[in-house]
């Protein structure tokens, strides 16, 4: 038990570590990419809602550790991503396939970059936003991720059974 939390705590800090002082580097948009969302999807599928709520926790903590901007962003963003991958999973996806997790990592990460927009929103005083260059990159942003996710799922699936399509394996269906 204390080693799957211990495990779990340092998996956090390395993603929270990776998606601030890596990923910021990146050049050609990959800048705006962020691991954490993506990473959360995973934790959903391959753990349960009460792991993924422990990352949002673990994760907001030490994104807002190293951020220097409005307190709780993160954790409204990383809630806000949760909420939805739960519900999509659990309401409209009816397996755990590509597509599926393409377009819920969309959906994860277009949820957390509006909440860290909305910080950039609050400390914009003087200039203007330009809502053309917002939406094209938040696209990129998004294809980016979409592209992420579907690299590690390829190599999750890889690895492990856990994203096998499971209503169709349960009822019977041969796949």
């Amino acid at each position: 038990m204390y080693i799957k939390v211990i495990s779990h705590l340092i998996l956090i800090i390395i993603i929270a570590l990776i998606d601030i002082a890596f990923m910021s580097r990146l050049p050609l948009g990959l800048h705006r990419v962020h691991l954490f969302p993506i990473m959360l999807l995973f934790v959903f599928l391959l753990g349960n809602i009460r792991y993924s709520a422990w990352w949002v926790i673990g994760g907001s903590y030490f994104l807002e550790l190293f951020s220097f901007g409005v307190y709780g962003l993160h954790f409204l963003g990383l809630g806000l991503a949760l909420a939805a991958i739960y519900i999509l999973f659990e309401q409209v996806m009816t397996n755990r396939s590509l597509y599926s997790i393409a377009f819920v990592s969309g959906v994860s990460v277009l949820l957390y970059n509006s909440s860290l927009f909305l910080e950039v929103y609050i400390g914009i005083q003087q200039r203007s936003i330009s809502w053309p260059t917002f939406f094209t990159e938040q696209g990129v942003t998004i294809l980016y991720s979409i592209a992420i996710a579907t690299v590690l799922f390829y190599l999750i699936n890889a690895a492990t059974k856990r994203l096998r399509p499971v209503f169709l394996a349960q009822r019977g269906y041969k796949i």
